[in-house]
């Protein structure tokens, strides 16, 4: 991520794909959690998603990630 960073000149751009890395990264560590975990080895249907909140727009606005079942979390961690 540090090399996409640095190709952003734009201080308000770099912030608000910073707030974007946050994000991803919050609900990746959401998905590792055993909670979530849990519910998918039971086999219920659960999607975690990663939002931010504009506030310039007061929206809140869903990222390009998200991920329904342990495959498509793409996960680096042994599941629990």
């Amino acid at each position: 991520n540090q090399n996409e960073m640095d190709k952003i000149e734009n201080d308000k751009e770099r912030l608000l794909k910073l707030v974007e890395y946050n994000a991803i990264n919050s609900a990746q560590n959401i998905v590792h959690s055993t909670i979530v975990q849990n519910a998918w080895k039971r086999g219920q249907k659960l999607t975690v998603h990663a939002l931010v909140y504009n506030l310039e727009k007061g929206l809140l606005e869903k990222l390009d990630w998200a991920a329904k079942d342990p495959k498509s979390a793409k996960s680096i961690y042994v599941m629990a």
